[in-house]
């Protein structure tokens, strides 16, 4: 991303290409393509920036502001996606705990369903028939004797 900044910069302040604008316009395409190749998670704020350099360029190439101005705001710009960018990670991290946290609870739910009830603690699990049945429905089949479960 630098080298394809700094090249098309050099290009801008040798005259190759003119102005701001077109020297953003000439290394977007580098960066895009570097964040792709990386499979960087959050394309739309590389998207954001890469407009963002383009608009900024020719505010800076129609004097409506500074190339110190543009600088200043592509910073504060970087500042923001990287928070949001930590936002994101934050609330992907928050997600995978509460559904680990959901998983466990589940688990123990399941666990506890036989749990006193002697007669039926030999089943290896709620979830799981004898072997050689068959689900029917809320119905399984062993032997030809069905059981319904509770609510069938």
């Amino acid at each position: 991303m630098r080298a394809a900044t700094a090249e098309c910069r050099e290009k801008r302040l040798a005259k190759e290409i003119k102005g701001f604008k077109a020297s953003a316009e000439c290394s977007n395409p580098q960066i895009i393509a570097a964040y792709q190749e990386a499979q960087y998670q959050y394309m739309d704020l590389v998207f954001v920036a890469a407009a963002a350099r383009v608009a900024g360029g020719e505010n800076v190439d129609k004097g409506k502001i500074t190339e110190a101005e543009y600088d200043l705001q592509l910073a504060e710009l970087n500042s923001r996606i990287v928070a949001e960018e930590e936002r994101r990670n934050l609330a992907k991290t928050n997600v995978q705990a509460a559904q680990m946290q959901a998983r466990a609870a589940q688990v123990q739910a399941t666990g506890s369903l036989i749990q006193g009830l002697g007669a039926l603690q030999s089943a290896q699990a709620a979830s799981r028939p004898a072997p050689g049945a068959r689900q029917s429905g809320w119905k399984w089949s062993v032997n030809q004797d069905e059981r319904a479960l509770p609510g069938s």
